[in-house]
């Protein structure tokens, strides 16, 4: 009962956990204090 995902829903599936991890390590980076750091 495996079923693949057909490629445009494996893209889109693929699309959208780049752009959650990528939020996620700004929010990292945001949360580190390291722009506040920098900027004295």
């Amino acid at each position: 009962m495996s079923r693949s995902l057909e490629p445009e829903m494996l893209h889109k599936t693929d699309a959208y956990w780049r752009a959650a991890n990528y939020l996620s390590v700004g929010q990292i980076y945001l949360s580190s204090g390291y722009v506040q750091r920098a900027a004295t």
